[in-house]
Formats: C-alpha cells, sequence, structure tokens
C-alpha cells in the first residue's frame, strides 16, 4: 500500500546487477477483486511497471529474490496462491538447483517479519535458502531500530505507512542482491565448470597408434628382429639338457611362474560437450495492492 516492498526491491536490484547478473522482476498475479482494492486505497503501481509471473518463469533463473509484506506474521495469500501452482514443477525436478532469498516489511518492530521467513522456509527448502547471516556489519546494527536480520532485510512501515525505509534498511537491501548474486553465480560457474568440458586442443590431438602399442586381443606387438620378449626378471639358466624351443616361447623352468597378460588399458571417453544457456535473476514482488 505505501511502497516500502517496491523500495526495497530497487536497492536489491541494484545489488543483483553490480554483479553482472541479469535481473527480470515481475509481481505476482492479485487474487483480491478491484472493487475491493479502490476501498482499501491499495497502491497498484506495480501492476503496470512489472509483468505477471507465472510458474514456467522460474524455470529460465537460477535464482528467486521474493519480496513481500507480512500478513499476521506470514506471507499474503497471494504469494501462497502462486506457490501452490509450482507442484508440477516441483514434482518434475524442474526446480532444482533453484536457489531462493527474500525481504519483507511489517508495520511494527515486533510484527512479524522473523516469523514471515520461518513460516516460509517449508516451501524453500524444496529449493534452496540463501540467508544473509551476518555477511554486513549493519545487520547487526542497535543504533537506530530496524526490521533486518540474519534471514534478510526487512523494514519498519508503521501503522499508517509513514514510515520509511532506513538508510541502513536500503543498504542491506542493496548488500542482499549483490550476496545472493555472488553465491548463486559462484554456484552457476562451479557446475559449469564439472558439467560441461570444452575440448582442448591436447583432448583433439589424439595420436595415432604406434608398432607395439597393446590392443585388447593381442596385447603387445613383438617388433620384427626381435626373437625373445623382454623381462623384469633374470631368464632361467639354460643347461645342455634343456629341450630346445622354438623361439620367442621359452620353456618355463623349474619354480617359474608363467607371465600374466596384463589387460589393456580401456580407451578414454569423450566427455559430451552440453550446450550452455544463459540465465539470470529475478526480483518477484508481490502486488497485492497492500505493499507496507
Amino acid at each position: 500500500m505505501y511502497g516500502h516492498i517496491d523500495a526495497l526491491a530497487t536497492e536489491i536490484i541494484k545489488g543483483v546487477e553490480s554483479t553482472g547478473a541479469i535481473v527480470k522482476p515481475y509481481v505476482i498475479q492479485e487474487t483480491l477483486p478491484n472493487e475491493v482494492l479502490t476501498k482499501m486505497y491499495a497502491n497498484t503501481s506495480l501492476q503496470s511497471k512489472y509483468p505477471v509471473i507465472t510458474p514456467q518463469d522460474l524455470k529460465e533463473v537460477d535464482g528467486l529474490i521474493l519480496g513481500a509484506p507480512t500478513r499476521y506474521g506470514r506471507l499474503p495469500a497471494q504469494v501462497d496462491a502462486f506457490f501452490d501452482q509450482t507442484g508440477g514443477l516441483w514434482a518434475s525436478g524442474a526446480l532444482v538447483g533453484k536457489f531462493v532469498t527474500m525481504f519483507t516489511s511489517a508495520a511494527g518492530q515486533h510484527s512479524g517479519h522473523e516469523s514471515t521467513y520461518l513460516t516460509t522456509f517449508p516451501f524453500f527448502a524444496h529449493l534452496a535458502y540463501v540467508p544473509i547471516a551476518y555477511s554486513n556489519p549493519l545487520v547487526g546494527n542497535v543504533d537506530s531500530v530496524q526490521g533486518s536480520s540474519p534471514y534478510g532485510v526487512s523494514t519498519i512501515a508503521g501503522a499508517d505507512g509513514h514510515l520509511q525505509p532506513t538508510a541502513n534498511d536500503l543498504a542491506i537491501a542493496q548488500h542482499q542482491g549483490q550476496y545472493f548474486a555472488n553465491f548463486v553465480g559462484t554456484f552457476v560457474k562451479g557446475k559449469q565448470a564439472t558439467t560441461v568440458v570444452s575440448p582442448t586442443d591436447a583432448a583433439n590431438s589424439v595420436p595415432e597408434k604406434v608398432a607395439g602399442e597393446p590392443t585388447s586381443t593381442n596385447g603387445y606387438n613383438v617388433e620384427k628382429g626381435h626373437e625373445e620378449a623382454t623381462s623384469t626378471a633374470a631368464p632361467a639358466q639354460a643347461t645342455a639338457e634343456s629341450t630346445p624351443t622354438a623361439a620367442g616361447t621359452p620353456t618355463p623352468t623349474q619354480g617359474e611362474k608363467k607371465a600374466t597378460p596384463a589387460s589393456a588399458p580401456a580407451a578414454p571417453a569423450k566427455t559430451a560437450e552440453k550446450k550452455q544457456k544463459k540465465k539470470g535473476f529475478f526480483s518477484c514482488c508481490d502486488d497485492s495492492g497492500i505493499d507496507k
């Protein structure tokens, strides 16, 4: 109603973009009729500012930043309605590897800031929640009243909305966007490094087979001119009573074990190269019209 979530979202977007990540802002579909919104003097400025998100939009991003005011210590019904539509994506595994963080706003200092986070964690457990912890000293600032916590940034709006986000709130919001983008970016880059291997010059330059190279059927091929196979063990001393045998196939003496041919090394398998798909982040703000 008073634009507090929009103000925090603006700073969070700045933080995300400072890392080079792509931001795709959306709003969540309003469920209240316009007649009710009008009587509530609800702010609908976000409706024309950002497009309405659909569950399928989640497939195209690496991270989700959710912003919504608190309602009785939890998120508004509009957000729950959106979450309920993502069951198919979750069942198909499309939400695996999607990170999420959030921010909120409440009327007073003890009006449900942290409980809004806690009551949302069951859904976030199906993705992967990234808190800001105390990664910025401002989170633990006690010089002024604030709503932020290690869970994420929050602001105090006042019962009538006359309070606006403080400089401390806005700084934490921008930090949260930057922190989250760096965290998710590190994961994505690491995942790509282990699953997508680009061919190198060395990998493309496979040497031709050379004489004497072991094969799966013949073992080592002995070049012409060699009449005896070499061995690390000293050959048995021949005596006058020894029975002559064919060249290259010496008869083992008493107590000498026959050598077991070693298995040929397996040929290295080429790693399939996967096509990388450019993704981004989006900051999602509830457009219930009762934005605090």
